[in-house]
């Protein structure tokens, strides 16, 4: 079997788990939070494994890195959205903006302010982006920065919500 179509399997069968039988299983468990560490960890096997099968499967790394995020394993979920930035095509705003979020919690504030600038160029109407890169340039100190992203950051949000004001 071509690796291709076994790595699509892999990425398959851990988003059938991550998006069908997690969700049921923590409605239907008063213990889910025993289970779910282990679902999680089957899940990154999964995402792995396809992406060792097919390195560009850029949803697997995406995954990944949403998953690494959650876990706070800052830079594993760096490198994860890494990956999707340089491949491209899938969700590419969102990783780029995950990415600024995680680069910041690595104190890479430099790397974190430019990413977070790519998903506003590329999602300019995306207000978390803009909140993400004001509190970025608050925790460097750049405080009237922040500010004015803040400004910004709550025009967007006032225009999402009520576009005709």
């Amino acid at each position: 079997m071509n690796t291709n179509i076994i790595a699509v399997k892999m990425f398959s069968f851990g988003s059938f788990l991550q998006n069908q039988v997690l969700p049921k299983l923590l409605k239907t468990f008063r213990q889910h939070h025993i289970i779910y560490p282990y679902i999680e960890a089957v899940l990154i096997v999964c995402y792995r494994w396809a992406i060792w099968l097919n390195p560009s499967l850029v949803e697997a790394h995406y995954r990944l890195g949403q998953l690494f995020q959650k876990q706070h394993q800052w830079q594993k979920a760096a490198t994860a959205f890494e990956q999707v930035t340089k491949i491209g095509s899938f969700e590419l705003a969102d990783a780029y903006g995950n990415l600024g979020r995680v680069l910041s919690k690595l104190k890479k504030y430099e790397e974190s302010i430019a990413a977070l600038h790519q998903a506003i160029t590329l999602e300019p109407h995306h207000y978390g982006y803009y909140r993400f890169l004001g509190d970025t340039l608050s925790d460097k100190g750049k405080i009237d920065e922040a500010v004015n992203i803040y400004q910004i950051a709550s025009q967007k949000r006032i225009y999402k919500t009520h576009p005709q004001v």
